[in-house]
């Protein structure tokens, strides 16, 4: 598919950057995905915004729920996994993102997780959410999360396409559950 979109590899067309310090940077903006819709979530929290934190909630969840029925649907597996041998060599890194590599290897349920990229989905819905309500947060988000973006292509784990559906996904998302939220508090006013 990327070859068809892109006219290319886009893992492949930035392997040209293999920079261990990059690689590093890299690697840590795609481990924290795991904290960054939490943290901004416990910000909601703190500060009592109900409303935007059963908002974001349901965003985030109809995502998870929608982007795990992608992977059952479309079992896809990831350039590093599916064509390692197209890559002239291996990443370039310190040895610290390279076991933290190894440990998200070893902690991966399924290796058929690809399309769409939920990385990319949620990040740019907490990205989104950040913008709109937590613009201090944002600016700091912000690095965090266009490393995300570049790395989910160069450190191999996602094709373009998955990349391109999974901003895709959260944008859609974004769109279905405010009708969801609105569909949601209409009913439980009247009870």
């Amino acid at each position: 598919m990327d070859q068809f979109f892109f006219n290319t590899q886009p893992s492949l067309w930035l392997e040209r950057a293999n920079i261990s310090w990059l690689t590093d940077y890299l690697t840590v903006t795609y481990f924290l995905y795991y904290f960054y819709p939490l943290v901004l979530g416990v910000i909601f929290y703190s500060k009592k915004e109900w409303q935007i934190l059963r908002k974001y909630a349901v965003t985030i969840v109809i995502c998870f729920y929608i982007g795990y029925l992608g992977y059952i649907l479309i079992p896809a597996i990831g350039p590093r996994l599916y064509v390692p041998r197209q890559y002239k060599q291996e990443l370039k890194s310190s040895h610290f993102s390279f076991e933290l590599r190894q440990f998200l290897d070893k902690i991966q349920p399924t290796k058929r997780d690809c399309f769409p990229s939920l990385h990319n989905a949620i990040t740019l819905l907490v990205l989104i959410f950040a913008f709109k309500y937590q613009r201090k947060f944002f600016w700091g988000f912000l690095p965090f999360a266009l490393g995300l973006f570049v790395g989910t292509i160069y450190l191999r784990y996602h094709y373009g396409v998955d990349f391109l559906f999974g901003w895709l996904l959260g944008l859609i998302c974004l769109w279905k559950s405010a009708d969801l939220n609105k569909w949601w508090e209409a009913r439980t006013s009247r009870l």
